[in-house]
């Protein structure tokens, strides 16, 4: 399968680095940028790291070993300078554009244990393998490799490598690679949209096969990767173990479960969207249909002596397969805060596609109002409109299918003013408007 290359963004890349004379050294041998070409002058402080191309989506990593002074008192100074160049098309660009871009720390007399940044540290102990491989290499011995490598199992163990050396260890356990490769690829790698990828090269090494089905025993193969580096199934090494694994019970379990659950979910939605199809569910509610004052009477210390009204309360069900239960009706009726009667109600049902009216005759004496209440009357029978507030719940049930039975409170709040002295009738919009929700 042919494996399209990524594009070039940049062409040319270059990194220079400089020391900041006074507060910090550089050399160019403790700049740490695999095998991309450096140059520098140690004696002035500066080096520079020429990448060559950049593509699309790739990162690039320098390690700069910088000796710093010694400092007797904490103060915040740029201890590196940095400066990129490439060309676009022929141009040459400039990062920073007009000046050396400044790494700044904050010094102090003495450093602190835990103060090294995990990635540096990582970058740190890739190095080390790297010069594990190259000891390897001079050698040519590929049992001191892995010997070597695995004087660093405890380091593996007790923090989490980078990718790249994760997968090197598993290809050394699986099958001797050759030395000269691992080399390579530890010292030069490049990262493209967070997978490791070693540059361009041409490598032969064998793989093996499947045992095919009867415990026939595979046989090894060769296999040529080239071309940009960009074929990661090419070597085990980039691309994870070559060895072909056999899907276990757990593997075919799992899949049978996530089917099961998929279709579950599926009959699920195709059955309640069905069922809201077919019924239409609606939630029963209370309505107030009439509303009376027919006597107020009130003293000047505060106290409604007296006070009759007549509510009229419906109880509406619009479903029109299921009939619904009201129960635990419980509604005050007050004026500014204090309530002058309770409306309750029985359990009660009612039939589907119809209503039942609730009629409340209500007798209240002897209420009496605080200063703010007795204000609020004065100011409404001068006014001729007398406001009061009726909240409450009731709890609701109705079934929805064969197996769906549904349970909610409906609650209302809404105020009512009535013409009085006057015909004593509620006012049309809050008769209308006054429903539980």
């Amino acid at each position: 399968m042919p494996v399209t290359k990524p594009l070039v963004a940049v062409q040319d890349l270059n990194l220079t680095v400089w020391q900041q004379p006074g507060h910090s050294t550089i050399e160019a041998e403790e700049v740490y940028a695999g095998s991309y070409r450096k140059v520098g002058d140690s004696a002035a402080g500066w080096v520079t790291v020429s990448f060559g191309d950049l593509f699309s989506g790739e990162a690039r990593k320098v390690l700069v070993r910088v000796l710093l002074p010694a400092v007797h008192n904490e103060h915040r100074v740029a201890v590196l300078l940095a400066r990129c160049s490439y060309r676009v098309r022929g141009e040459t660009f400039y990062c920073p554009r007009d000046h050396r871009m400044r790494c700044f720390m904050r010094r102090a007399r003495s450093a602190s244990p835990g103060a090294m940044n995990a990635e540096v540290e990582q970058e740190l102990e890739r190095i080390i393998y790297v010069d594990k491989i190259d000891e390897a290499i001079a050698t040519g011995d590929y049992d001191s490799a892995h010997r070597k490598l695995g004087e660093h199992q405890k380091v593996l163990e007790a923090r989490p490598p980078n990718r790249m050396i994760r997968r090197l260890w598993e290809e050394l356990a699986e099958a001797p690679p050759q030395p000269q490769d691992l080399g390579s690829a530890l010292r030069h790698p490049a990262v493209v949209q967070g997978v490791a990828r070693p540059p361009a090269r041409r490598a032969l090494r064998p793989r093996r096969a499947c045992a095919g089905a009867g415990g026939r025993t595979g046989r090894d193969e060769e296999e040529t990767t080239g071309g940009g580096g960009t074929d990661v199934g090419g070597l085990g090494l980039w691309g994870g173990s070559r060895e072909c694994r056999s899907s276990g019970w757990w593997a075919w379990a799992t899949v049978i479960l996530c089917t099961v659950l998929a279709i579950a979910v599926i009959l699920a939605g195709a059955a309640v969207f069905a069922v809201y199809t077919l019924f239409k569910p609606k939630m029963p509610y209370l309505a107030v249909s009439d509303a009376r004052l027919g006597l107020l009477q009130y003293d000047q210390g505060g106290t409604i002596q007296s006070l009759q009204m007549s509510i009229t309360i419906r109880a509406e069900n619009n479903n029109s397969r299921a009939d619904a239960t009201f129960s635990r009706v419980d509604l005050a009726l007050g004026f500014h805060g204090v309530d002058v009667a309770l409306l309750r109600a029985e359990p009660f049902v009612v039939a589907r596609e119809s209503s039942l009216p609730l009629r409340y005759n209500v007798v209240s004496v002897g209420r009496t109002l605080d200063a703010e209440g007795m204000q609020a009357m004065d100011a409404a029978l001068k006014a001729s409109v007398v406001p009061f507030d009726l909240l409450g719940k009731a709890r609701t049930r109705w079934k929805v299918g064969v197996f769906v039975r549904l349970r909610y409170w409906t609650r209302i709040w809404c105020r009512l003013r009535l013409f009085f002295p006057g015909n004593g009738t509620v006012v049309p919009t809050d008769r209308d408007r006054c429903r539980s929700r």
